[in-house]
This record gives structure tokens, sequence and C-alpha cells, in this order.
């Protein structure tokens, strides 16, 4: 069973045994706390900390942890994620989830961890965000066709990922699409208008090869003219809703965290978020979602992680470009494989660094 939860975000970084911690988001339910951390660990151990065993390896009790109303917290790692630290240039950041003993009591105005040489980073609670569900509706019949602009949508995600994706590997990525809307049309499964096809040529011309986006759709145009944007709202609002069942899986979105680059999602999904294929070597999302504001801009997810809890995932969708600073309310469509429901998020939320006074 989801509970009730809200949630903190995070100002500053403190200093631990293994690095920099940055403590991220905080997220507050009746029976536990667990904060979701980034650490960019220290060079002089890259090279030797297996994360499948390093659960105990990170030193957080150096760290103090206090509320505005004095009372001490506990920390224990519970998961450790990442590439395993064994390349001189393994520079990414780890995430780290951390459960916080006891349970912050509702009310609280912040909490502090205070790690060393002074450093100290400050978690704030997030604002109540405004929101409205739809009720469940009926996903159309397929039509055949149907997922060229779900693959577009992959292509444009892959741009906005950039510089992670080597331009090399976007332009294979660009001739493997066509060559599989071929594939499909001459088996007979692809048949659509003629106009989306161009649309789709087009793309790939302007990503490959550099062609003018004038002619793109809107939307497609849109994201890809916002691809280097940097001037996202910093914003975090608390969502704490809980979606209509469809096809057997639950959504809880907790909250909408805005970036200057991007933006993300926390989720808990019941009872998991992944379909597996037979042997569990393939899966794909539970669920579709299609995202959409009120200032007419589209967005692509990604996969921002998750950690396996007994009966839910808590985990993360990334999206890009970044939140726009005109949107006002986001448009979320999830859909299963026979029914859907709409999620509108008001973001409007403080609009200036998380935890200003």
């Amino acid at each position: 069973m989801l509970e009730r939860c809200s949630s903190f975000s995070t100002v500053g970084s403190v200093e631990i045994g293994g690095g920099m911690l940055w403590p991220g988001i905080l997220i507050v339910e009746p029976s536990q706390a667990m904060l979701e951390s980034s650490l960019v660990p220290d060079r002089l151990i890259q090279r030797r900390v297996d994360l499948s065993s390093a659960t105990s390896y990170f030193d957080v009790e150096n760290i103090s942890v206090i509320d505005a109303r004095g009372k001490d917290y506990g920390l224990h790692v519970t998961t450790v994620m990442g590439r395993n630290l064994d390349h001189e240039d393994a520079e990414d950041p780890i995430t780290i989830w951390i459960q916080l003993t006891p349970v912050p009591a509702q009310g609280i105005e912040w909490l502090e961890f205070r790690g060393r040489t002074g450093s100290v980073a400050r978690l704030v609670p997030a604002l109540p965000g405004s929101v409205h569900v739809s009720d469940t509706t009926r996903v159309p019949a397929y039509a055949p066709g149907a997922g060229l602009g779900d693959l577009a949508l992959e292509v444009i995600g892959h741009v906005l990922a950039r510089p992670a994706i080597p331009e090399e590997s976007l332009r294979r990525y660009c001739s493997t699409l066509l060559a599989r809307v071929a594939q499909l049309q001459k088996a007979g499964v692809l048949n659509v208008e003629r106009s989306l096809l161009r649309d789709v040529e087009r793309l790939v011309s302007t990503i490959a090869e550099g062609e003018s986006r004038e002619n793109l759709p809107a939307a497609w145009r849109g994201m890809l003219d916002a691809a280097d944007l940097v001037d996202g709202p910093r914003r975090h609002v608390d969502v704490d809703t809980v979606l209509p069942t469809l096809d057997k899986v639950t959504v809880q979105v907790v909250a909408v965290i805005s970036e200057p680059s991007y933006w993300q999602v926390k989720m808990r999904v019941e009872p998991e978020w992944w379909h597996y294929g037979e042997g569990r070597h393939t899966k794909c999302p539970a669920l579709s979602i299609h995202v959409a504001d009120d200032a007419g801009g589209t967005y692509v997810s990604s996969f921002g992680g998750s950690a396996r809890h007994d009966d839910h995932d808590d985990m993360t969708l990334r999206f890009r470009p970044r939140l726009d600073p005109k949107a006002h309310t986001v448009k979320f469509e999830f859909a299963g494989n026979t029914n859907a429901v709409t999620l509108i998020v008001d973001v409007g939320g403080r609009d200036e660094p998380l935890g200003a006074k």
C-alpha cells in the first residue's frame, strides 16, 4: 500500500568520508524517511570501490543532522547505484539512498546536514502543488503506424541528451530509424499518411545533416530549439497524488523538481515500473507517458534511476528540454494497454533558488 508522503529539497553539499555529498530529495512518509542523494567520490577511491558492496563504505557517520527544533537524526546507507568505480575517469555522481531516523515530524521548517570542514546543506519543504486527476478513459484502438511519432520522439530524446550521446551515434540511430520505417512500410504494418513520413525524414535530415528545422512540426521544432537552453526555473512542488490503477500498476506522483537544464518527477510505482520479457532479458515501462505544458511545450522523458523495495519502486523520470519558464501547468498522460488517465500539476511554485529566504 502506497503511503501519503511529502518531500524536502536541498541547498548546498557536505563533505563526507569518500567525497562530496549533495543530499538531494528527502521523501518523508509515516513509516520512513528516505534521502536520494548524489556523491562525487574522491579520486583516491575511484579505482577500488565495487558498488555492489559499497553500502558500508561511504562514511556518513561524520555527518550530523539537526532540524529547526533542535532534534538530532541518524543516517543509514541502504542502496548505492552507479557505475563501478574501476576507471580513472569515472567521475559521474553516484546515487546513494540514505534512511533518516527518526521520521521528521510534520511542520518541520528545515533540516541541516553538517559535514567535515564546516560544510552545511539545508533541506526545506517543497511547496504544496495544486493538481487535477481525470477519470480513466479508454485508449483508442491501435492504428497501423501509431507508434511512428513515438519513434520520432526517441530520436529527439537522443538529441536532447547530448553531449552524452556522440554525434556519430546520433547519425547511426537516425539511419536505423529510417531503415525501420522502410521495413514496416514494406511489411504493410506502417500505413500512415505521407505527410507524417515526410516529417520523420525531415527530422532525420535536420539531426544528421544540419538542415533547417523550419518545416518540422511545431512540437518537434520547439524541443530542438530549446535543447541548449538553461533558463529553466528552480522549482520544487509537492504532488503526493495516487493515480487510478492502470493495467494493475498504481503510480503515486510524489514531486516535480525543475532545474535550469532539465526537470524531473519523483514517483512510486506498485508493484513495479518495468515489464520484463522472457527470462527478464528485455524490459519496457509498464505505462507510457506523454507530457506537455500550457505554454505549448512538449517534453521527452528518460529513466533517471530507481530503488527497489519489497512491494514498490521509488523512481525518477527526467524530462528535457528544460521546463519552459512561461509554463504554469504541466499535463501528464499515463496510458496502459486499455485505459489512460491525465494528471495536471500547477508548477508555478517558488521561482527562486530552492531554500532561499
